[in-house]
């Protein structure tokens, strides 16, 4: 241990110094600054966690005042054990620093973030909800029940700290990228004069460090009373008059107040369809003021449009609260191929996406033929109706939205939009469906199915020696996120536009009270079904035309008879048909997520006609095959496979040669095709 005095200004480390010493401010207060930002570092702080991970300083640190530094060695992680053991009360010390400053970073962070949302400008994402989320529970924590768990466990208190490290070196990373790219000073974003006296403040004290960005942006429901009115300002976004919002005021409050808001008795019934037609009619109106405006959105609306959020007392203050947070991170729940139903709708408005189909199957052109047919429009207003964005969006709120907002839901005979407390069974944070999540379970699907989203089209170049020739290319789903908390999935359509050109539509709600991969994976056997449907047309389960849906309607149909199967067999097949309630479908999804989660891993639960037909359409990856062609199960059917896709591979690297030869060139199509082979 070693004691420092340092005068006002005196440097104690430069920004890339090598780390050998961590030190803790045992009187006055030191100055950290980075490449744009400056903080204050009170007396009691320890100056080298936000570095211990990567043991190098990211920051100068300077005399504030006069101070008394100690300092102990450090040259690795375990120097930190040395030190606790020496000092115990060190360990929840430096614990609770990191804490601190984590939650001191956040709340720049954060503020950052937002001043460059109202400048019309990008932020970074560098720091994920549940982590803000994380710190703040910690820092509210009891101190006394934090130093009795972290306090007396090394290993867990050391744990911590390198979690904070990482975690604050990122969000130094973030914050200075944010300001170089906003070209701007830390005064255009605080103000004159405001920094040193937020961090002043913020600093100050040592045992309740708060984040305003989450603090203060809360709608609880004793506020709501004095302040906002979150459902008074959804319904007069949506223009609604003075009577109108009385009336649906008095509805929701009678709905609140039942003593069982889950009741299938004929009046609840009766309050909760008069209420999701309120909804739905109040979400047309919101959007369609948000989407022609197309101005930055209040918080309160934006949970309105993607959580289907109205009242705080039906909702919850706590979760209410949770979900204005949740405003600030909705890039979670969105990305290329991922969209909250907002976003999905914007989309459609703006002429991106096609509207999806109908319950009758009908896409929207289609649905304008059949009303013209039926004399609901006359055949001049045709024209103007097809490329008429807003009517395409009510097409698509008034069919798709409304059904699968239901059946996503999971609970039909006590189905209401409006977002409940009773349907939130954790922390909204837990049960939100992300991105990560998504491609993570679409990831675990392809690493063993690999064909699953492949799709074919045709290349022809008769100049170059290249005849019609079939390539597949890969085209994953888009997955729309419905505002509930739900526990189904829908794989709503196999493929879209006239041609079937653009990809899948799977449904999940975006709260989840059940797992993303089954529930990704359940879709993705509904869309191999569908998919093959789509391809065979009128033949699908004709058993001249060899197809999935056309053998395994065959091995269902006929199971009885079929002697390759053992009298246990035949009755589990049974059991399934009756289960499945007929559905062939649901039959063979059943199987399918059987496949992958068991029969991938060599645990047999398919019957061998089962097992035969399924891996014929949908081989296991190139990895999986390996490990189990040594199985006497699988053996066969693995050889002939890779035989037959031998003789398939050669035939097209010699039809790519032959085009190449005579001054063609590959198209990436081409080039994808040729690595399918080897997947």
């Amino acid at each position: 241990m070693e004691t420092m005095k340092l005068q006002k200004g005196d440097y104690l480390i430069h920004c890339g110094d090598e780390m050998k010493q961590i030190h803790i401010v045992v009187s006055g207060s030191m100055r950290m600054e980075s490449a744009h930002d400056r903080f204050l570092v009170p007396n009691g702080s320890i100056i080298g966690l936000l570095e211990c991970s990567g043991m190098a300083y990211n920051c100068d640190y300077y005399a504030e005042e006069d101070s008394i530094i100690v300092a102990y060695p450090f040259q690795s992680i375990d120097d930190f054990k040395q030190i606790f053991e020496e000092n115990q009360e060190y360990a929840f010390a430096f614990f609770h620093s990191a804490i601190v400053e984590c939650m001191q970073l956040i709340e720049r962070y954060l503020t950052l973030a937002a001043w460059l949302r109202k400048h019309g400008k990008t932020p970074t994402e560098d720091i994920e909800v549940w982590e803000v989320l994380y710190y703040k529970s910690l820092q509210e924590k009891d101190t006394n029940l934090l130093s009795e768990m972290y306090g007396k466990d090394n290993n867990l208190c050391i744990g911590e700290i390198l979690r904070a490290s990482d975690f604050m070196s990122r969000v130094i990373d973030g914050i200075n990228e944010m300001l170089d790219n906003a070209e701007c000073s830390l005064e255009e974003v605080f103000g004159e004069g405001t920094v040193e006296k937020a961090q002043a403040e913020t600093n100050a004290c040592e045992e309740n460090v708060t984040e305003p960005e989450i603090q203060e942006q809360t709608v609880n429901a004793e506020e709501e009373e004095q302040g906002v009115d979150c459902l008074q300002t959804i319904l007069r976004y949506a223009r609604q008059n003075e009577k109108d919002i009385e009336l649906i005021r008095e509805k929701i409050a009678e709905f609140r107040n039942l003593p069982d808001i889950y009741s299938t008795d004929d009046d609840v019934r009766r309050l909760r369809r008069e209420l999701t037609a309120i909804f739905f009619q109040i979400y047309e109106k919101v959007f369609f003021r948000a989407a022609e405006e197309g101005k930055p959105l209040d918080e309160i609306i934006q949970m309105f449009l993607n959580f289907g959020f109205m009242d705080v007392k039906l909702a919850g203050a706590e979760n209410a609260d949770a979900l204005y947070g949740l405003t600030e991170h909705l890039q979670l729940c969105n990305s290329n191929h991922v969209y909250t139903i907002y976003e999905w709708l914007l989309a459609v408005y703006e002429g991106r996406k096609e509207p999806s189909r109908n319950e009758f199957d009908m896409d929207y052109n289609q649905y304008l033929r059949d009303q013209m047919k039926s004399g609901n429009i006359r055949k001049e207003e045709l024209a103007a109706l097809s490329d008429d964005l807003e009517e395409k969006v009510k097409f698509e709120i008034r069919n798709m939205f409304q059904s699968t907002n239901r059946a996503t839901y999971g609970r039909y005979a006590t189905y209401c939009p409006i977002l409940r407390k009773e349907d939130l069974t954790t922390s909204v944070t837990t049960l939100l469906t992300t991105v990560a999540k998504i491609d993570e379970a679409l990831k675990h699907v392809t690493d063993i199915d690999y064909s699953c989203f492949y799709r074919s089209m045709y290349v022809a170049d008769p100049a170059h020696n290249l005849p019609k020739q079939e390539v597949k290319y890969e085209l994953f789903p888009d997955v729309i996120l419905m505002p509930n908390c739900g526990c189904k999935a829908m794989m709503w359509q196999e493929a879209a536009g006239a041609r079937g050109e653009f990809p899948a539509r799977f449904m999940l709600p975006i709260f989840n009270t059940g797992s993303v991969e089954d529930m990704i994976l359940e879709c993705c056997g509904r869309f191999r079904w569908e998919m093959c449907r789509r391809i065979q047309g009128m033949r699908w389960n004709d058993i001249r035309e060899n197809s999935l849906t056309a053998e395994y309607c065959d091995y269902l149909q006929f199971y009885r008879k079929n002697h390759s199967l053992t009298a246990e067999a035949r009755e589990k097949i049974k059991g399934s048909i009756v289960k499945a309630k007929n559905n062939f479908r649901e039959v063979f999804v059943a199987d399918y997520v059987a496949w992958i989660k068991y029969e991938s891993q060599g645990s047999v639960r398919l019957n061998k006609v089962a097992r035969d037909i399924v891996f014929r359409y949908c081989p296991f990856s190139k990895n999986i095959r390996n490990k189990l062609k040594e199985s006497p199960m699988y053996r066969d059917m693995i050889g002939k496979f890779e035989i037959l896709n031998d003789r398939e591979v050669k035939k097209v690297q010699n039809a790519f040669a032959k085009y190449e030869k005579s001054g063609g060139e590959l198209l990436p199509e081409m080039d994808e095709y040729l690595s399918y082979f080897e997947l």
